[in-house]
């Protein structure tokens, strides 16, 4: 369930439909981990690594029958990687696509970064507080940068893309259900969507006249 707070109503609008400002909880999705190995080629050093190549029963000892010849290759190939470019492994976060995030943004996480190491580098106060400024102002240009992503969404939409937005924006994780309210039985609700309905549009009627 979403905490809904601070919710104003609009009355002064020309249609049925009041508009209604609110802060709702959307609470952020478990990070997914995922464990990775690799090597670093980047580093491998080719010299050294041709050098004991040569060294190798591929240089001095071939087999001659073909499939012999490709296992050995595969075991003294794989040997000598294990010995300049050892196999690591890693987790990492995956991370969704946000389309509000901007370099900018990603230039400010680095300086935040940044001021974090000196200050635990150096343990002084002054380096304390300055990296807590940078927390803030990296905190309020997220904030700046949603709020114009949404804003710009919402002026390109027509009402029933709105409402598409809307349903994306409050179930992210493609897990959208349809609450109904409680009931026993499904004729009764169903009429009772459709009286209340009748009642809006009759009362819309009403302030026409």
């Amino acid at each position: 369930m979403y905490v809904i707070s601070d919710v104003n109503i609009l009355y002064d609008t020309d249609s049925d439909h009041s508009a209604i400002s609110c802060q709702i909880g959307i609470s952020q999705p478990a990070a997914i981990r995922v464990t990775k190995t690799t090597r670093n080629l980047r580093d491998l050093a080719i010299p050294d690594f041709i050098n004991d190549i040569g060294k190798s029963a591929l240089a001095n000892h071939l087999d001659r029958d073909l499939d012999t010849l490709a296992l050995q290759y595969d075991n003294v190939l794989t040997s000598l990687l294990n010995h300049h470019a050892p196999r690591t492994t890693r987790s990492t976060t995956l991370r969704t696509n946000a389309p509000w995030y901007t370099d900018d943004l990603r230039q400010a996480k680095r300086v935040k970064r940044r001021c974090e190491r000196k200050w635990l580098a150096s343990g002084l106060e002054v380096h304390r507080q300055i990296f807590h400024e940078q927390c803030k102002t990296y905190r309020q240009m997220l904030t700046d940068a949603k709020r114009a992503h949404h804003q710009r969404c919402i002026a390109d939409c027509d009402d029933r893309q709105l409402f598409r937005l809307v349903d994306k924006i409050s179930y992210p994780d493609n897990t959208r259900s349809r609450i109904l309210p409680d009931f026993t039985c499904a004729k009764t609700l169903a009429n009772n969507f459709a009286s209340f309905f009748d009642d809006k549009l009759k009362d819309l009627h009403g302030r026409i006249r």
